[in-house]
C-alpha cells in the first residue's frame, strides 16, 4: 500500500461538481483523505467566518498539501486568499499549495499565481506528480 495524503481541496460547496470531479480523478491514482468541513456541518449555514476560519485552520493544519483551483472562482472568492493565508502562515512550516487550472485556456487567479508552489493544468497526471512532489 502506498502513502495515504491528507488532502485540503479548497472549494465552495455551491460549485461542488469541480470538487467531486477531482476527487474522483485523484481517487484512480493516489490514495488520500480529503481534508474539509462537510456540506452538512451547521458551521456553513449557522457559524461565523471567525468560526469557520478556525475550522479551515484545522483542516489545513492535518494536510500534507493544499489544491486550489486556480480558475475564475478563486479570483472571487474571499476564502481562497483565507486559505492561502492559513497555508503560508498559519504553521511553522508552511503547507505547499498547488494552483489546478480548470482547463489549458482559463486564465489564473493572480493571488493564486503568486502564492502556489506550482500551476498544473487539469491533468490526473500532472496533478498527483505535483501532489507527490510536494507534500510533506
Amino acid at each position: 500500500m502506498g502513502k495515504i495524503y491528507n488532502i485540503f481541496i479548497s472549494h465552495s460547496w455551491q460549485r461542488a461538481g469541480a470538487y467531486e470531479k477531482l476527487r474522483n480523478t485523484l481517487r484512480k491514482k493516489i490514495i488520500f483523505k480529503p481534508r474539509l468541513i462537510p456540506k452538512g456541518d451547521p458551521i456553513h449555514i449557522n457559524g461565523t467566518d471567525r468560526e469557520l476560519k478556525i475550522a479551515i485552520t484545522d483542516k489545513i493544519c492535518n494536510s500534507h498539501i493544499v489544491l486550489i483551483m486556480a480558475g475564475e472562482y478563486s479570483v472571487y472568492s474571499k476564502w481562497v486568499k483565507k486559505e492561502i493565508f492559513i497555508a503560508k502562515n498559519g504553521f511553522a512550516n508552511e503547507k505547499p499549495i498547488i494552483g489546478i487550472k480548470p482547463s489549458a485556456n482559463t486564465r489564473v487567479s493572480e493571488v493564486v499565481l503568486d502564492n502556489a508552489d506550482e500551476v498544473v493544468d487539469w491533468n490526473t497526471d500532472s496533478i498527483v506528480s505535483a501532489i507527490k512532489s510536494y507534500a510533506l
